[in-house]
């Protein structure tokens, strides 16, 4: 559970520090459209981009989105927050939120149901002695 902290702190902190740094680049539409370019609407399109949803807003009167009213350094911005939030399934050595759940490996599904404690595994691996057993008898026809 740690690590999970320190995986979501982490990543937070970047989306954090990218929109500080895009609100103070983009000062001058905020103050010109502070109704297009809210503080809301730039938090909206990084997340948005970070979660490599495809969801933006749109600017009026164009065919553009939010952020194809931004400035190149905003764009490139959110081009590295795409990024990020693209490879947060890479393997082990590139992305630490792959370890997240140790014991996952060790739980083994049966019959869409979880047998995980030792007892359960006695008793199927009892079972499935039972039937190899069972398997040089035959059966009369009745």
């Amino acid at each position: 559970m740690d690590q999970l902290k320190e995986v979501l702190t982490m990543h937070l902190l970047y989306i954090f520090l990218c929109y500080l740094v895009v609100v103070g680049v983009e000062v001058n539409n905020i103050q010109n459209d502070p109704v297009n370019f809210s503080l809301f609407n730039i938090l909206f399109e990084l997340i948005s981009g970070y979660g490599t949803t495809g969801l933006s807003w749109g600017l009026p009167n164009t065919s553009l989105s939010l952020a194809g009213g931004f400035h190149t350094i905003s764009k490139i911005i959110l081009i590295s927050l795409q990024i990020l939030g693209r490879h947060r399934g890479m393997p082990q050595a590139v992305d630490k939120a792959i370890q997240l759940g140790p014991d996952v490996n060790d739980i083994q599904f049966d019959d869409q149901q979880q047998t995980s404690t030792s007892e359960e595994k006695e008793e199927k691996q009892e079972k499935e002695e039972k039937e190899e057993e069972g398997d040089g008898i035959e059966l009369s026809n009745v």
